[in-house]
């Protein structure tokens, strides 16, 4: 009897001594997994001026995405809108906006709604999410810290 108990600590010790072994393989940073959805919560980081794309004070900006819908504000008016999505690919985006007159918004939120309104792809990169139009970049987002 004395001996069975023996034993069974022993194969007890050795299946936990064996299961403290496994090696975990943590993944580079390049090889980290990107999120398959672009859904969250987003500041704006980069905006297309028609040439180039040009970072900003956007620290009002607030982006959401949740499915096939998108809210924002860079500042006064709400905007929000929805869109289809087959992988990287984006059609249709149908826009709205509240109609509040801010001038100092005004040239931003203008060339904001005209960028989300011609980009057709999209991408993303460890922390943020890249608009393109015609295979150019357009716009990017960053992820709000949570």
């Amino acid at each position: 009897m004395k001996r069975g108990i023996v034993c069974m600590l022993f194969l007890i010790l050795g299946f936990y001594a064996m299961a403290g072994n496994k090696k975990v393989r943590k993944l580079p940073a390049q090889e980290q997994t990107v999120p398959s959805s672009a859904d969250g919560e987003y500041i704006l980081q980069s905006l297309s001026d028609g040439s180039k794309l040009k970072q900003g004070d956007y620290s009002e900006s607030r982006i959401s995405i949740k499915e096939h819908a998108l809210t924002a504000t860079v500042g006064c008016n709400g905007i929000y809108g929805s869109f289809n999505r087959s992988g990287n690919t984006i059609t249709a985006m149908k826009l709205n906006m509240t109609e509040k007159y801010c001038e100092e918004y005004d040239m931003l939120e203008r060339q904001f709604t005209e960028t989300l309104n011609k980009i057709d792809s999209m991408g993303f990169r460890k922390r943020t999410l890249d608009f393109y139009s015609r295979q150019n970049k357009v716009m990017v987002l960053k992820r709000k810290e949570p």
